[in-house]
């Protein structure tokens, strides 16, 4: 069987995992959804090599955060996913490490239109989560995903850790949202300072602090 989303048909689906028993775990769902599953053995060196074979290998991906683990990968799964779906190749980004809102970086997840957590891995969640990075390639939005302009206030920073605190007014006046300076553009990097404004793209329908993300920032 194949599943059909606005125009895109999946029929076969592409696990990315380093642990061979997560890898059978996720064919699983795939197979109760009627699909295929492919596994990558690994090892994987080079990102932008992986990138250009996915369309020959599969229809979609079903990737795990953490890749560098064993050696497996040269990279994590956000960068792989956030890739993917850039380029309209569907993923999804699984993870059963409960750090994974403050280790992905919040630039990232303005690709990565689901992440999913080993209670919420069913065949109802993958569908779903297949549906929205579709539609998002076409530029369908859920309200909780769509991105607007926004103004942005820096609230504390650690330049040591590598990380600041902003403030979104007009999602919350009080919520502290952490930030790599990693998800900056090099160019502002050293403007990140306290009560410093910036613009970015920011998806301010999210209905928790967890799912905001942040890119194409600039300068007040």
């Amino acid at each position: 069987m194949a599943l059909t989303i606005n125009g895109k048909t999946i029929e076969t689906v592409l696990v990315i995992d380093d642990d061979e028993q997560a890898r059978e775990g996720f064919g699983y769902v795939i197979e109760e959804m009627k699909l295929k599953p492919v596994y990558e053995a690994g090892p994987l060196h080079d990102l932008q090599k992986l990138l250009t074979q996915l369309p020959n290998r599969a229809d979609a991906v079903v990737c795990d955060y953490h890749l560098r683990v064993r050696n497996f990968a040269h990279f994590d799964g956000d960068q792989l996913v956030a890739s993917s779906n850039s380029n309209q190749f569907p993923a999804l980004l699984c993870t059963t490490y409960t750090d994974s809102d403050v280790t992905v970086l919040r630039s990232k997840r303005r690709y990565i239109p689901t992440l999913l957590k080993p209670e919420a891995y069913s065949p109802e969640t993958f569908v779903r989560g297949f549906t929205r990075c579709v539609l998002e390639s076409k530029g369908e939005f859920d309200p909780s995903r769509r991105p607007w302009r926004t103004l942005v206030r820096v609230e504390e920073v650690d330049m040591a850790g590598g990380y600041f605190y902003v403030v979104v007014p007009i999602w919350s006046a009080d919520d502290k949202i952490r930030i790599y300076l990693a998800d900056v553009p090099d160019q502002m990097r050293g403007r990140v300072k306290s009560d410093q404004r910036f613009h970015a793209q920011v998806n301010i329908g999210a209905e928790t602090a967890d799912e905001l993300y942040f890119f194409e920032w600039e300068d007040h």
